[in-house]
């Protein structure tokens, strides 16, 4: 007795298919990833430039508290200064007024004549005792007055200012002002970052 038709078809055995990706299915993956990734990379950007302006607003701060407790410590004035020229064999010379960006370079030196119009770190007994080299990738710590690109502590800590002291931290040209920072010294000589203004600190 031969089987029916339908018992033969019923009693075949399946063929085995191996699937895999159309061209179009990857062509659709790529593009989602494509698309994830733009909408992704300003972020990205923000993220980056807000956490170098907040690293160096840091880093700055803590120089001129370390300058402050300098003074405090030797009993002597110390200067920090905008610097120019630094590299592994020169500690350098603060830079003119003109020239006041910190990102280039600064200078901590003993100054026991306490001068604060010296620009030489080693004159009339001065001694260096830390230095920064300068970055050129656009960033600027850049004191609102020009006066400030020298900085001096007497023996007791206080910051030889006229008025409070502001320092502008500020992302490269066309940055977003939102991530810039300011960095004040008050009349007792204490640094302290807040949020950016182009006039004061709040």
């Amino acid at each position: 007795m031969h089987p029916s038709a339908s018992t033969r078809c019923l009693s075949r055995r399946p063929r085995s298919s191996h699937a895999g990706f159309t061209l179009i299915e990857v062509l659709t993956v790529v593009s989602v990833i494509a698309i994830l990734l733009a909408l992704a990379a300003p972020n990205l950007r923000d993220f980056i430039v807000k956490s170098k302006v907040s690293g160096l607003s840091n880093e700055f701060s803590g120089a001129l508290l370390q300058t402050r407790a300098l003074a405090i410590s030797n009993n002597s004035c110390v200067t920090v200064c905008a610097a120019t020229s630094i590299s592994a064999s020169s500690t350098g010379s603060c830079s003119s007024a003109s020239s006041n960006d910190f990102q280039s370079g600064w200078i901590i030196f003993k100054n026991p004549s306490c001068d604060a119009t010296q620009t030489d770190p080693t004159a009339a007994g001065g001694l260096v005792l830390a230095a920064r080299q300068g970055e050129s990738n656009g960033y600027q710590i850049k004191p609102a007055d020009n006066a400030l690109s020298s900085i001096m502590f007497d023996p007791r800590g206080g910051a030889a200012l006229a008025s409070q002291g502001l320092i502008h931290v500020l992302p490269p040209t066309g940055g977003a002002t939102t991530f810039s920072r300011n960095i004040c010294i008050d009349a007792s000589g204490r640094a302290s970052v807040h949020k950016y203004h182009a006039t004061q600190c709040l």
